[in-house]
């Protein structure tokens, strides 16, 4: 693309000093830059004036003895962000996220209501507080449903929450996985409204709708590696005990592979979560280049977010996006709640209490 001068005049340098740095903090990136193109700096120096007893071919050639420093680049490349819908984080372990900036506006992965964490948490906010950037970057205001000490994020050293993410597995299997039938059928799922419960070991998965009153329960001794998108269609279903919902339940890691965008799906794992499933040092654009969207609740050891998607040109835009939606939170109620009658058991008689 050619070069051109970003700074020009004269100065005395003492040995092994070093000013490209202070250029390059100055220096910004234009808003229309290619991704993957470098931006160098280079310093060269030149004899700034002739001595009076030079002729012109001496002048001549103190005039062609430049001095260039090595380069310095930069590159072209962009931090992607993911956003959690109608739910919050509680982690045993840190967050690491990533934020970047724009004039005066940062913009950062967010949660909609809370993060509860015992360790690190930096560069994502609480109560959606970098949803569009954000002009502050004060805990006060990025972290508003974060438990944080006076300076940082994180470090919660209170009681341990009620529950954990293996206490909703092992409820899960205590009460369908007796029942459940051997291999995976989508074909199979009952449309009754009933939750239909299956279990296989390592396998891949996707590629399929369930319909109104098709609710399925899937425990994977294994991996579980989601190779297509997993639609529930919502739209046509006749009550909330009809809501079409998906449970996978896997003793390993769930992996979802690139070409994936949507899954409408509870994606319960004792291993690991990886949303593109790649080595890590082959992650880029076009390996992790797609966005993608999980409507359901997630449990995992590690979530691994490698997709690379959105920012551009719109830097608020995700990569991922994590969503709790209410049709998770309707079917469970009609799930839980039985035929929503109180039933006596027993009955004893009392002397009156004066």
């Amino acid at each position: 693309m050619g070069c051109e001068s970003y700074h020009t005049g004269k100065s005395t340098f003492s040995e092994a000093e070093t000013i490209l740095s202070s250029v390059i903090n100055k220096f910004t990136v234009p808003a229309n830059a290619e991704l993957g193109s470098r931006y160098c700096f280079a310093l060269s120096i030149n004899n700034y004036k002739y001595s009076n007893n030079e002729d012109q071919g001496a002048q001549t050639n103190k005039s062609n003895q430049w001095r260039h420093g090595a380069p310095l680049c930069i590159m072209v490349t962009k931090k992607p962000k993911m956003q959690i819908w109608g739910s919050g984080v509680w982690t045993n372990g840190g967050i690491q996220a990533s934020v970047s900036k724009k004039g005066s506006t940062t913009f950062g992965s967010w949660v909609e209501y809370e993060i509860i964490s015992s360790k690190t948490v930096t560069g994502i906010a609480s109560a959606s507080g970098y949803n569009n950037g954000n002009s502050s970057t004060a805990l006060n205001d990025i972290a508003k449903l974060t438990t944080r000490t006076s300076s940082a994020m994180g470090g919660y050293t209170g009681n341990t929450w009620a529950g954990s993410s293996q206490s909703i597995i092992s409820n899960l299997k205590s009460r369908y996985e007796s029942t459940a039938t051997s291999g995976w059928n989508p074909s199979s799922v009952s449309a009754n409204g009933s939750i239909s419960a299956f279990k296989t070991n390592s396998l891949s998965l996707g590629g399929f709708t369930l319909n109104n009153g098709q609710s399925a329960i899937l425990f994977v001794s294994g991996d579980v590696t989601i190779n297509n998108n997993i639609i529930a269609n919502t739209a046509g279903a006749t009550s909330a005990g009809n809501l079409p919902q998906m449970i996978i339940i896997a003793t390993g890691s769930i992996n979802i592979q690139n070409n994936v965008n949507q899954i409408d799906a509870w994606l319960l794992a004792s291993g690991d979560l990886k949303t593109c499933n790649v080595a890590k040092t082959s992650v880029n654009q076009t390996s992790c280049g797609n966005s993608l969207r999980i409507n359901g609740p997630v449990v995992a050891n590690n979530i691994k977010s490698w997709r690379t998607a959105g920012a551009l040109p719109n830097s608020s835009e995700s990569a991922e996006t994590y969503n709790l939606r209410a049709d998770t939170y309707l079917w469970t109620h009609s799930k839980s709640s039985g035929n929503g009658k109180i039933i006596t058991t027993y009955t004893s008689e009392l002397p009156v209490r004066f």
